[in-house]
């Protein structure tokens, strides 16, 4: 599942992609190669992290709304962004299907991809004291968060074969 879902990112409608240029103060932005932002066009894009919904009891598709692109030498980050957040009563199983899928011991799993290691992050604009403690890591209120989230990663080493790095690791918590 994880490489078709990596495959269909090649398919992201490539108009809606903006480049954003380096230079003043970026906070933790400042470390990446190159980073990119779309809105993801529900109509052309086929993109979507697959959750159980138990009301129509089958495999839902849930399509945030933003993705982000970072790349630093081989690794790569894929940040979602759903500014609907907590509005919707379904965004725990999407986080739960998010989860399932790309993460291992608590914390986003690196998934190796045409040489590159690649990890796909999820956050929902909410502010933290409104959502449950297993889900608060999720919960964002700026774009600077997700910015210094992401950034604090663009210096750490590479993961190893088992998916997830030692600094990783010491940040990850059993909230699930």
């Amino acid at each position: 599942m994880c490489a078709h879902f990596l495959f269909s990112l090649k398919k992201v409608s490539c108009s809606k992609v903006f480049p954003l240029s380096k230079g003043g103060n970026e906070g933790g932005i400042s470390c990446f190669d190159w980073w990119f932002f779309s809105k993801i066009d529900e109509s052309l894009d086929e993109v979507y992290i697959p959750y159980y919904d138990p009301k129509t009891n089958r495999i839902a598709r849930f399509k945030p709304d933003f993705i982000f692109w970072f790349k630093k030498g081989n690794r790569y980050w894929i940040v979602f962004v759903d500014p609907k957040g907590t509005e919707h009563t379904d965004y725990q199983r999407k986080i739960d299907g998010y989860r399932a899928l790309f993460h291992q011991n608590g914390a986003p799993r690196t998934l190796s991809h045409d040489g590159l290691q690649v990890e796909v992050h999820l956050y929902m604009y909410q502010p933290k004291e409104k959502v449950p403690e297993g889900y608060r890591d999720f919960a964002v209120s700026t774009i600077t968060e997700i910015l210094d989230k992401i950034g604090a990663e663009c210096d750490e080493k590479p993961a190893s074969s088992g998916g997830v790095t030692y600094e990783t690791k010491k940040r990850a918590k059993k909230k699930y």
